[in-house]
């Protein structure tokens, strides 16, 4: 599973938001889409940022599952600035 690390955890801070909010606050997307309501609800899709990735590891995200607070999600987006959302 993607972003998985042995022997650590990587302490993250998130924000669940609904469609165009990413567009309103401006954000930058590094990678990927924001959420949008012609796929309806995504509720098991996430966004990270870039530092999130790179502290997980991961290479090539879009599409890839991670375990995130018990719950899988597929990853949809990135983004440039500090930002990681929930649909």
């Amino acid at each position: 599973m993607a972003g998985k690390r042995t022997g650590g955890i990587i302490p993250f801070n998130s924000l669940q938001v609904s469609y165009d909010m990413i567009e309103t606050l401006g954000i930058e997307m590094a990678a990927g889409q924001t959420f949008s309501r012609h796929f309806g609800a995504e509720t098991d899709k996430i966004i990270f940022n870039e530092a999130a990735i790179k502290a997980m590891g991961i290479t090539d995200p879009i599409g890839k599952i991670i375990d995130f607070r018990g719950k899988k999600f597929q990853i949809k987006g990135v983004t440039k600035l500090p930002f990681s959302v929930i649909a």
